[in-house]
C-alpha cells in the first residue's frame, strides 16, 4: 500500500501500530488517500498498455478517510485494541526521525478520489481500506 508517497511508510506505520503506538495523529480529521499496490500496479500496467490514457491522473484508492479511520483499520488488521494517539507537537519532533517524512504529511492530509480512473471504468481490486490493510498485513 501506497500512503506518504512509499510503501516503505506503511511498514513503519505497521511498526508503530503493532507497537500499540498506532492512534489517531493530530486531530484525526485530515483525509489519507491510499492505494493498493496490486491496483497501483495495475494503474501503471494500464497506462503503459491503454493508448487513450493520456494526461494526468490521481492514483489513489476510491475511498479516502480520515486519520481515525485509516490507523483504527490498521490496529484492527494487527489485532491491536489500542493505540496511543500523537499529538501534533510529538508528530513534528518525531516524524522526521521514526517515519523519515514531513510531518505535514500526517498533520494536513488530502481526500484525494481518482475520478478519471472511475469515470473510465477502471475496476479496483481494493476499494475498500480494510480489505486492503488485511490483505497487507496477514
Amino acid at each position: 500500500m501506497c500512503w506518504g508517497g512509499t510503501a516503505v511508510r506503511l511498514s513503519r506505520l505497521a511498526l508503530l501500530t503493532r507497537w500499540c503506538l498506532g492512534g489517531t495523529v493530530g486531530h484525526g480529521r485530515q483525509g489519507m488517500s491510499w492505494i493498493h499496490e496490486r491496483d497501483m500496479n495495475r494503474i501503471f500496467e494500464r497506462a503503459i498498455t491503454d493508448e487513450t490514457m493520456r494526461g494526468a491522473y490521481i492514483a489513489s484508492g476510491p475511498n479516502p478517510v480520515s486519520n481515525t479511520v485509516f490507523m483504527r483499520e490498521m490496529r484492527r488488521a494487527y489485532g491491536r485494541p489500542i493505540g496511543l494517539p500523537a499529538p501534533a507537537a510529538l508528530v513534528r519532533l518525531g516524524a522526521p526521525l521514526v517515519m523519515r517524512t514531513d510531518p505535514e504529511l500526517a498533520l494536513y492530509g488530502r481526500y484525494c478520489v481518482p475520478r478519471r480512473l472511475l469515470d473510465e471504468g477502471f475496476a479496483f481490486e481494493y476499494p475498500e481500506l480494510a480489505s486492503a490493510l488485511v490483505d497487507l498485513c496477514s
